[in-house]
């Protein structure tokens, strides 16, 4: 779901769902082909983004605007959210690596994209140069004899050129992040795990819950929502003390 007042609101599901409420009733924005319709970003200028997967797992970037529905980028690999700072700096994460929006074409994950090097769940950020995303890697370096290998979970940054590791957790699953700076950034994930970044240190925080949190987003960093995967609503107040430092 993705809002940008509320009178203009937009939400996706499958079977190519997509949703717009203007503040009285919700109405179907049909075009799309039939498949999953995994996450939604829109541009203040009112054009639409959403990332697809169809039932060959293929992912698919479409916007939507006065003309329609016109798909923007395709690979191999399913793909699972979309965030941007304006419709010319537009990130979409999934399987493999990262892809940017420059206003004119789509970069970084086309052709050999699909590594299984990595796995994005969600993208989010403060603004230009203050891009996250989380997800998890496969650890070649600590692999067992039968051929299995660890998949910690990782916190990465996007530099302006590249993507950088910010924090990397053994035995742990990273699924909603929300920044509002680099010195506020919000992670959530299994049994529920949130992690706030300052810019120097990351700090486990108190969620009150052992379900799984999948999403949490906000509009300032003091009264943040999260949403676990039994339906549970959080609200934080970001007054708590943290329960101790990660790294």
């Amino acid at each position: 779901m993705w809002g940008k007042s509320s009178t203009d609101v937009s939400a996706v599901g499958d079977s190519a769902t997509v949703l717009h409420y203007d503040g009285a009733t919700w109405s179907e924005v049909p075009g799309l082909p039939l498949g999953w319709v995994n996450a939604v970003w829109g541009s203040q200028t009112g054009d639409l983004f959403v990332v697809t997967r169809d039932s060959v797992v293929k992912g698919h970037v479409w916007r939507h605007n006065d003309a329609g529905w016109t798909v923007q980028f395709n690979r191999m690999c399913a793909m699972s959210a979309i965030w941007g700072s304006s419709s010319s700096d537009i990130f979409a994460v999934g399987v493999g690596l990262p892809v940017r929006y420059d206003g004119t074409s789509w970069t970084g994950g086309a052709g050999g994209g699909c590594t299984p090097l990595a796995g994005f769940y969600d993208v989010s950020g403060g603004g230009p140069g203050e891009i996250y995303a989380v997800g998890d890697e496969i650890d070649y370096s600590n692999c067992t004899r039968g051929g299995g290998c660890a998949t910690p979970a990782v916190v990465v940054q996007y530099d302006g050129t590249y993507w950088q590791r910010r924090l990397t957790l053994q035995q742990h699953l990273f699924l909603g992040v929300w920044v509002g700076s680099d010195s506020e950034v919000v992670v959530v994930g299994w049994s529920g795990l949130i992690i706030h970044g300052d810019g120097t240190h990351w700090r486990l925080e108190p969620s009150g819950t052992s379900a799984t949190i999948i999403a949490v987003t906000g509009n300032v960093p003091t009264s943040l929502w999260a949403l676990t995967s039994d339906g549970l609503l959080l609200h934080g107040t970001r007054g708590t003390t943290p329960s101790g430092r990660v790294r």
